[in-house]
């Protein structure tokens, strides 16, 4: 397990570099943001971070250097790829810090002349995606030289889910940091471009926590697969624990729009699914306006809408991934697109988008209806509403009947979860 207090160069190295890469898509967006809507306060709050971000860009540096001469009398080092690393590193980091620098001096010019000048803007703007584009490439290379994990060998589990956990992982807590900084200082300056761009990033945030860790739970698999030294089930699940922790916290920020926006995904991949199997229209047509109700009653934060939000969401998730591994197959079904460009079943990508609104759903509405004030929280409404929307499902599960296979069914040796 990593600590806060770094152990060696290496692990100061993994700490410090998702900053220049990560933090950097966060305060770009930022800043685009400030160009658009021609803020001067977040304008200069974000030139203010870009300086700081340069000045990350030392101790990423000197930790690379000393994880370098380290990696470099250790065999299971690539030769080649380090040197690859070390190589686009230092062209990001040494781009990064012209941004950095471009950025103290139109502070420091614009303070005396009173006004900001757009090449200069601009210019920082410029430097910051070329920067990005650099700090991708170091960055994908970085993983590959320090996650071992990616090369264990599996059987049923593949290891692309650890790859990409790696990659989503950070978004949720480096971003998490910047964007808190800006919302911070918009409530203290009452910019109210500042607050309302910071309250869209904290969103984003909540919304990523949401791949981030079903892809962290099929890498839990992955890695616990075959014994590993070193990796124990034990750390594995205290870090899973702090996630769901996490997971609920970042939900905070969610909500109403997380709930409804989950209930509007599930609805869109109805009628996709729709038109890839006419056939269900019918039933499809009768859970969408299930769901159109659900999101109404969510909307007026109506304790029967989130008992009925909960309760749906948490029995097709529940139903698709233990009982007819619908999930499952769809991940099954991703990964072959992304290995071979080949897609059999499309249909199965429709049950990942569902899942994920669901999981949206579950985690909104558990905040939503939690964080109402006492008076308004109705645990009886929350229970009622999930006895209806049972009530209901059972009413319209006779519509499933078909006289051909849905595309979604599964046979059971493609179930990937036994």
């Amino acid at each position: 397990m990593l600590h806060w207090i770094p152990q060696s160069a290496s692990h100061a190295h993994i700490l410090v570099s998702v900053f220049p890469l990560v933090g950097l898509i966060f305060l770009l967006g930022f800043y685009v943001t400030s160009l658009i809507t021609k803020n001067e306060g977040l304008q200069r709050s974000c030139l203010t971070l870009f300086f700081l971000l340069g000045l990350v860009a030392i101790p990423t540096y000197l930790s690379g250097d000393g994880a370098l001469d380290a990696a470099m009398r250790d065999p299971k080092f690539s030769q080649d790829l380090m040197d690859d690393h070390f190589g686009w590193g230092l062209a990001g980091l040494s781009v990064l810090a012209a941004t950095a620098l471009v950025a103290l001096i139109e502070l420091l010019r614009s303070s005396r002349a009173g006004r900001l000048s757009e090449n200069a803007l601009h210019l920082v703007l410029g430097l910051g995606l070329i920067t990005l584009l650099l700090m991708a490439v170091t960055g994908e290379l970085g993983w590959e030289t320090h996650h071992h994990e990616l090369d264990l060998p599996t059987d049923r589990t593949t290891q692309i889910w650890s790859h990409v956990h790696i990659i989503l992982n950070h978004f949720p807590t480096v971003g998490f940091v910047f964007t808190l900084v800006l919302y911070v200082t918009g409530l203290i300056t009452n910019n109210t471009v500042m607050k309302r761009a910071g309250l869209v990033a904290f969103v984003i945030c909540a919304i990523l926590g949401v791949p981030t860790f079903v892809t962290g739970n099929a890498s839990m698999w992955a890695v616990t697969e075959r014994p590993v030294q070193g990796i124990t089930k034990a750390v594995i699940n205290a870090h899973r624990d702090f996630a769901i922790y996490t997971l609920f916290g970042l939900a905070f920020a969610l909500r109403f729009p997380g709930a409804v926006g989950g209930a509007v995904l599930f609805i869109l991949a109805l009628a996709l699914s729709t038109l890839l199997d006419p056939a269900v229209g019918v039933l499809h047509g009768a859970q969408s306006l299930l769901y159109i109700v659900i999101a109404v009653l969510i909307w007026r934060r109506q304790a029967w809408g989130y008992g009925a939000g909960v309760t749906v969401a948490a029995l097709w998730n529940g139903a698709n991934l233990f009982a007819t591994g619908f999930i499952a197959g769809g991940l099954e079904s991703l990964w072959v697109l992304l290995r071979t460009g080949h897609l059999s079943r499309p249909a199965l990508l429709l049950v990942l988008i569902g899942a994920f609104g669901h999981f949206l759903m579950i985690a909104g509405c558990l905040v939503g209806f939690l964080g109402t004030r006492s008076e308004a929280r109705s645990w009886g409404k929350f229970f009622l509403g999930a006895v209806l929307v049972f009530l209901v499902l059972a009413a319209i599960s006779p519509l499933r009947h078909h006289p051909i296979a849905l595309p979604l069914d599964i046979p059971v040796s493609r179930d990937v979860v036994h």
